[in-house]
This record gives structure tokens, C-alpha cells and sequence, in this order.
């Protein structure tokens, strides 16, 4: 006789199972890319989450949330007595991809090879944001900060 707990433990582990078979095959077909990030960062979340089974509206998500950063270099503005003011440039730049309160990604070419350069453009959107996660990827590596 099967215990109730092996029988609810059954669907986890089968479906971790599959979720490692789907993961590996997904590795295989971009363990190679060399295209740009332009063309195949969303196509490349868009099968990562269907392999973890989150359903999203196309448009929803993927550059939809601008978000305000520091320009980088700060300019200096004259007041009326001649003192100088600091004054905070600002750009607006979009996530690769947002899920509200949970993560925001970066994704960053392949010929990217240095992640650590990008850390403070995702650190910017993590203060603005305050997402649970953040990821940078070069669809090679992934880094996940928590």
C-alpha cells in the first residue's frame, strides 16, 4: 500500500524531473548563441519561464517599466550667489524584464564577458524597484542576487 504522503510527493519529484529534462535541453540550444541581446533576450526568458511554468500577457513584462536612474557623472549648477550647486542628471533606462515585486533581469549580449561591469546598472533598478531578486545574464551565465 502507497502512504498518502508518498502519493503527494509523487507530482514534486516527477515534476522535478521533467523540470531538469527541460532546463538541459534549454542550456543545449543557448550554449552557442552569439547573436545580439536585442534580438533574443525576450524569446530567451519567454521559454525560461514557460520551463518553470509562468504564464505572463506578452508586452507585460519585458521593457515595459521604465525606471528613472542617475546619469552617470553629476553636473554642476550656478546659483544666483555664485555658489556651486550639485546637480543630479537624470536618464531613463528599461529592464529587460520585470515580475513585479519578485525579480528584475538584465540581459547582456554574449560577448559580454564580464558581468561585474553591469552590477550597478541592476543595483539601480533594484533601489528603484525593490524586487525580491535580481539577475544578470549574457545568456551563458546567469547571476542571481537575493
Amino acid at each position: 500500500m502507497v502512504s498518502p504522503r508518498a502519493r503527494a510527493d509523487a507530482p514534486a519529484a516527477e515534476w522535478q524531473e521533467k523540470l531538469l529534462d527541460r532546463l538541459q535541453v534549454f542550456a543545449r540550444k543557448w550554449k552557442d548563441f552569439e547573436g545580439s541581446e536585442q534580438s533574443s533576450a525576450q524569446p530567451f526568458l519567454w521559454e525560461l519561464l514557460e520551463i518553470y511554468g509562468v504564464e505572463h500577457t506578452p508586452g507585460g513584462i519585458f521593457e515595459q517599466h521604465p525606471v528613472r536612474v542617475p546619469a552617470k557623472g553629476k553636473k554642476a549648477q550656478q546659483t544666483l550667489f555664485g555658489d556651486a550647486e550639485p546637480e543630479v542628471a537624470y536618464t531613463t533606462e528599461r529592464m529587460d524584464m520585470y515580475l513585479p515585486r519578485i525579480c528584475v533581469w538584465e540581459m547582456k549580449a554574449p560577448r559580454e564577458k564580464d558581468l561585474q561591469v553591469h552590477h550597478d546598472q541592476i543595483l539601480g533598478y533594484w533601489a528603484r524597484m525593490r524586487p525580491r531578486y535580481m539577475v544578470l545574464c549574457n545568456f551563458r551565465e546567469l547571476w542571481i542576487y537575493a
